[in-house]
């Protein structure tokens, strides 16, 4: 009995030990991935923070129009611009940045944003319209996309923010309650905006014929429209031709897999305002 007791406080000092750095990692793993969690945190607000200062700058917001525009188009009235729900400062938004190439806007979301275009699909992963490195980036378009969106389709991306900004509303269109009141998009160009009508979401990986930019041929672009809306649940109420703009808004599904979220859009007019 006695030779047993020693054995045991012999490995007592041991299990101390464990314990303790056990404890020491916990503790070190806390304290880390509280400083992550404050350097993101800082880094969502810089981008968040940025592009709320070039809205206030640069936007007018009509909100009293604004209330019906998510499911009527603004011009369908045939409303003034003086009455339109929204307008933009192109002049001022190209003067910051000469890549701008219009603004998004979908009414009762946060899509609220200033769009590039670069030379390549990298460079406003993680830069700012003004620039700045920032987690969020910038919503921009292919780079093999003619930036007056005159092509067939054109695809536009962004990322899909933790903290529901950027394209994370991208996501809600899988409820059909949300895509039915929210079935129009708008681009803020120079000279006027265009307005685009939904018609198919769903979910698709990075690589799949969802980002076909070239069609060999008028069948080959009505294929890749019944396509977009046979893998649809909603927007079968939306009839597409041979000279339909569709363009894309794509965001992931997760950080960790190729899957994406895929909303797509035809437009429907080009709404000329005349400059002040």
């Amino acid at each position: 009995m006695t030779e047993k007791k020693v054995k045991y406080r012999k490995k007592r000092p041991a299990a101390k030990f464990v314990m303790i750095s056990l404890l020491f990692v916990f503790l070190a793993t806390g304290i880390y991935s509280a400083f992550q969690i404050i350097d993101i945190m800082k880094d969502y607000k810089v981008g968040e923070d940025e592009y709320n200062e070039i809205a206030r700058d640069a936007v007018i917001i009509n909100p009293e129009k604004n209330k019906n525009n998510n499911e009527s188009s603004p011009n369908a009235n045939n409303e003034t611009e003086e009455e339109a729900a929204f307008s933009v400062d192109y002049d001022a938004l190209y003067a910051i940045n000469k890549e701008y190439i219009g603004w998004i806007y979908i009414p009762d979301t946060k899509i609220n944003y200033p769009m590039v275009r670069a030379k390549n699909n990298d460079k406003y992963l993680h830069r700012s319209f003004k620039g700045q490195y920032a987690g969020c980036g910038t919503i921009f378009m292919d780079y093999r996309n003619n930036k007056d969106y005159t092509d067939s389709h054109t695809v536009i991306y962004g990322h899909l923010m933790k903290n529901h900004t950027m394209f994370y509303d991208v996501r809600r269109f899988e409820k059909k309650d949300y895509y039915d009141s929210h079935r129009y998009i708008y681009i803020y160009v120079d000279g006027g905006y265009y307005v685009y009508k939904t018609f198919s979401f769903f979910q698709t990986t990075a690589t799949s014929e969802v980002y076909t930019f070239k069609f060999d041929g008028v069948d080959k672009f009505n294929d890749y429209c019944a396509m977009l809306q046979k893998k649809s649940k909603f927007g079968k109420d939306v009839t597409l031709s041979f000279d339909s703009k569709v363009i894309t808004l794509s965001t992931c599904v997760d950080a960790s897999s190729d899957k994406r979220w895929v909303l797509h859009a035809v437009q429907t007019e080009f709404v000329p305002v005349p400059k002040n």
